[in-house]
């Protein structure tokens, strides 16, 4: 399995330049942040050195009194800068950055008992906790959103109260929401987005090329002769979907996961999409894909994440294909094809990508991919599809 890791230095100017209405504030606030690391970084601006007054600061650089604010507050959360009542604000001592943040914080939609029971959430977390463990730093899971009631939309935890928690840098995991992202990479830590692309937002992502995948498996599906293929689950974002649970066509062409790849092949072929809001529980899926099988009988295949075994679902005459982690050791029979990804280097990778924020803060964002390795487990041609007629 291949890990590709892009530089995207535009990444900031590229979603900046998306949103004219901000970019005065956001540009003012970061770029005097950026200026003054570097000035301190260097030398230029020495320990135990006063700065100019917030009002001087702002006339030089032409900017707000309130970005300039902003600013200071920023490095002040860093440990660059302290403010002294009544004397001014100071070139705090050098200190290595990477050494002082020492408190990681994992964000997370799952409830912290889940992390513990399913196998891929535990793969992924306890790689987390290897690599920033062997970095001298703690780490500590907190869920983000919960549901109050079933019958009531998803809530999440405010963002600025995120700053409570005391952590210096996080790790977002299965996080999917784009707004609560944007709201997240305006506190000014430093965060890696796991499971998810968030370079448009300025953060650092690490993801599975599953859309390749998932196109991949479509493909060997096809070759067996299979018109009328059923997905459930990722990689199709709950955006996509509606309340009920079925992908909605008219967002195919903002979607990125199988329907994409299965039209993109067949065009001419029906293609049943189906998402359960449940995520990551093995016994939610198996019920979302027995419904979705019997609904569709004129379906012969399967395509799932995480892969189900057929002789659960009650289709014998059914052909399946789907995810499974790497350290999977038994395939179910009925499988005739799979995309083993590593999620344990999933979860690495995202620790790495924080640890080289923490200590180069100014660095270019960057997305890092982890490839999955494809397996057919049945060449074409063999014990195909049953005609259900």
């Amino acid at each position: 399995m291949d890990a590709e890791t892009k530089t995207l230095p535009d990444a900031k100017a590229v979603r900046e330049a998306a949103e004219p209405s901000e970019l005065e504030t956001v540009r003012g606030f970061r770029w005097l942040a950026s200026l003054l690391r570097k000035q301190i970084t260097s030398g230029e601006l020495a320990p135990g050195s006063r700065l100019k007054s917030i009002r001087k600061l702002a006339e030089d650089e032409c900017i707000s009194i309130a970005a300039v604010c902003k600013a200071i507050d920023i490095l002040v959360s860093e440990g660059r800068l302290r403010k002294v009542e009544r004397e001014g604000i100071f070139v705090a001592p050098k200190v290595d950055l990477n050494q002082r943040t020492r408190h990681i914080g994992l964000l997370t939609p799952f409830a912290i008992s889940q992390i513990g029971e399913d196998p891929l959430i535990k793969e992924t977390v306890q790689a987390i906790q290897q690599k920033i463990g062997a970095a001298g730093k703690n780490l500590s899971a907190h869920q983000f959103r919960w549901k109050p009631r079933p019958d009531v939309m998803w809530s999440y935890v405010p963002a600025d109260e995120i700053r409570t928690y005391g952590v210096s840098g996080a790790i977002l995991y299965g996080l999917y929401d784009s707004h609560y992202l944007s709201a997240l990479s305006r506190l000014q830590i430093p965060m890696v987005a796991l499971d998810t692309d968030a370079v448009v937002y300025g953060l650092d992502s690490v993801c599975f090329g599953n859309t390749g995948a998932a196109f991949e498996l479509t493909r060997l599906l096809l070759q067996r002769g299979h018109r009328n293929i059923i997905y459930v689950g990722g990689p199709l974002p709950p955006p996509y979907c509606r309340d009920d649970g079925v992908f909605d066509p008219s967002t195919l062409q903002r979607a990125d996961g199988y329907e994409v790849a299965m039209r993109t092949l067949a065009p001419e072929f029906p293609c049943r999409t189906f998402f359960n809001p449940g995520r990551r529980q093995t016994s939610e899926w198996i019920q979302t894909a027995r419904a979705a099988l019997a609904k569709h009988p004129e379906c012969t295949a399967l395509l799932s994440e995480p892969l189900l075994n057929p002789q659960e679902l009650g289709a014998a005459n059914v052909e399946t294909a789907g995810f499974i982690p790497s350290s999977s050791t038994q395939i179910p029979a009925g499988v005739v094809a799979v995309a083993e990804c590593d999620y344990a280097r999933m979860g690495a990778a995202a620790a790495e990508l924080l640890l080289e924020r923490l200590a180069d803060p100014e660095r270019p964002v960057q997305r890092r991919t982890i490839h999955a390795a494809l397996r057919q487990i049945k060449p074409a041609g063999t014990a195909g599809p049953v005609d259900k007629g």
